[in-house]
């Protein structure tokens, strides 16, 4: 048997930690942050998408079954877009202190957000538009929770 009985475990171990080495040492706060925000500019881009179609200024509803999918995926896992050290205090974002703080109250909210949209996302497949409307209505309504409570309003 080559290398003996430990052979492959030990093969498997050294190259787990000759991979993983790499990609933590790759999560710099700043890139942290910046992932953070281009996935929740794409949420944010959903959910304006989709706000087009209930307010009925887009009449195809077609695409709302995949907006509201993006949407739930999205959210999934949410808090862990949030890992100690990219905060205010170590990069610039606009995301406040008080996620970190206050952490079990905004993993809550989180949660309750990816709650709304997995609702959102089975509504949808229904084509049941009052429905659909009404759930979309609660989900935006978790984004703005957490936003009022956790997010630095823009000054525009």
């Amino acid at each position: 048997m080559r290398g003996g009985p430990f052979y492959v475990m030990k093969r498997s171990l050294f190259f787990f930690l000759f991979l993983s080495v790499p990609l933590s040492a790759a999560d710099k706060p700043v890139d942290l942050v910046r992932y953070r925000q281009s996935v929740m500019k794409a949420m944010g881009s959903h959910m304006n998408a989709a706000s087009l179609i209930v307010k009925k200024l887009v009449s195809d509803r077609s695409h709302l079954p995949g907006h509201a999918a993006a949407i739930r995926e999205l959210g999934t896992g949410l808090a862990a877009y949030f890992p100690p050290g990219s905060g205010p205090d170590k990069v610039k974002t606009g995301a406040m202190m008080a996620i970190w703080q206050k952490l079990p109250e905004f993993r809550v909210a989180a949660e309750e957000f990816h709650g709304e949209a997995v609702k959102l996302a089975e509504v949808s497949k229904h084509g049941d538009a009052k429905a659909f409307d009404a759930q979309f209505a609660r989900v935006g309504a978790a984004c703005n929770s957490c936003h009022d409570r956790f997010r630095i309003q823009d000054a525009d």
